[in-house]
C-alpha cells in the first residue's frame, strides 16, 4: 500500500490535519468556537492538534479511541477556557469533521462525520463517495441566501457574508442535534453519528480522504462538474491543490465563484492498494 498526503493552510495556523498510523489514515477539519475562549491560535486548530497527539500509532478500534479523546479534550477545554461545565452551548465548543480508513485483516473499514469525505475507487472503475449531506446542505442554503441578499441590496459577496453571519451561527447551533448535522466534538458523553462502510482490500484501487477544502474543486470553484469527474482518472493530489489555489486566487472577491471565504484549509490523503 502506498500513502500520499498533503495539506495547505490558509492562515499562519492550520485547522486541517492528516494522521497516518500503522494501520489507519485519517483527515481532520477543525471548526473553531463561535464564542472565543481565548485558546490560541484558534479552538479548532487546538482541537485537531490534540486529536492527532492523542491517537496511537496503531489502533484497531478508532471510534472507541475517539470517544475517549472527546472526553479527555472536553475536560482540558473546560479547564483552559474557564467555561462553566454546566454551560450547554455548542457555541463554545470546537468541532472537527473527519474521515478515516482502517486496514484490518483483509478488509478496509471507512467512516466519516461532519463534512469530511471518503472516496473509494474500486478496481472495476466504480467510484463510491461517503459523506453526510446535512452540513453541506445547510451551507448551500446559507450561500444561496447570501447570493439573493447580494442581488437584492446591490452589495458585494463579502458584504453579504457579513450581513448574513447570523445564519451561519444558527446553523452551527444544530451541531449533533435532531434536524442538524453530526460532527465530532468535545463532550463528557460522546455519542457521534458516522457513515460506515467496509470493503475487501482486493477490490480497492484507491481511497481518498479529504476535507471540504478539496471539495471546493467540484463545489464552489467548479474546476470539476462533480466528485466523480474529479476522481475518475489519475489523480495527482499535489497538482489538484495547485489547481484549487490558482482558481481561488483568481477570484479574491468571491464574486465569480460565490463562497464564504477566498480559500479554505486543505488536507487530503491518497491510499493506493
Amino acid at each position: 500500500m502506498k500513502i500520499e498526503k498533503a495539506t495547505r493552510k490558509s492562515h499562519f495556523y492550520n485547522e486541517d490535519r492528516y494522521i497516518v498510523g500503522d494501520n489507519y489514515c485519517m483527515v481532520l477539519d477543525g471548526a473553531t468556537s463561535l464564542v472565543s475562549s481565548g485558546i490560541k491560535p484558534t479552538e479548532g486548530s487546538w482541537f485537531v492538534s490534540r486529536i492527532k497527539q492523542s491517537l496511537p500509532q496503531k489502533c484497531d478500534n478508532v471510534i472507541e479511541k475517539l470517544e475517549y479523546i472527546s472526553k479527555k479534550t472536553y475536560a482540558e477545554f473546560i479547564e483552559l477556557s474557564k467555561i462553566d461545565s454546566k454551560t450547554d452551548s455548542v457555541l463554545y465548543y470546537p468541532s472537527a469533521g473527519l474521515s478515516c480508513a482502517v486496514v484490518k485483516d483483509n478488509k478496509v473499514q471507512i467512516f466519516t462525520t461532519g463534512d469530511c469525505e471518503a472516496v473509494v475507487k474500486l478496481k472495476d472503475g466504480k467510484i463510491i463517495r461517503h459523506i453526510f449531506p446535512m452540513l453541506a446542505e445547510l451551507d448551500k442554503g446559507a450561500l444561496d441566501m447570501m447570493i439573493e441578499y447580494k442581488k437584492a441590496h446591490g452589495v458585494s459577496m463579502m458584504e453579504a457574508r457579513k450581513a448574513l453571519n447570523g445564519v451561519l451561527i444558527e446553523n452551527r447551533k444544530l451541531m449533533n442535534k435532531k434536524g442538524g448535522y453530526p460532527v465530532f466534538t468535545v463532550s463528557d458523553k460522546p455519542n457521534f453519528g458516522y457513515i460506515k462502510a467496509e470493503y475487501n482490500i482486493d477490490e480497492i484501487k484507491e481511497i481518498y480522504l479529504y476535507s471540504d477544502g478539496i471539495a471546493q474543486a467540484f463545489n464552489e470553484l467548479q474546476i470539476y462538474s462533480s466528485c466523480e469527474e474529479m476522481f475518475s482518472g489519475e489523480v495527482n493530489i499535489y497538482k489538484e491543490i495547485e489547481k484549487i489555489k490558482k482558481r481561488a486566487k483568481s477570484d479574491k472577491t468571491c464574486e465569480k465563484y460565490p463562497r464564504f471565504k477566498v480559500i479554505d484549509d486543505i488536507v487530503i490523503v491518497k491510499m493506493t492498494f
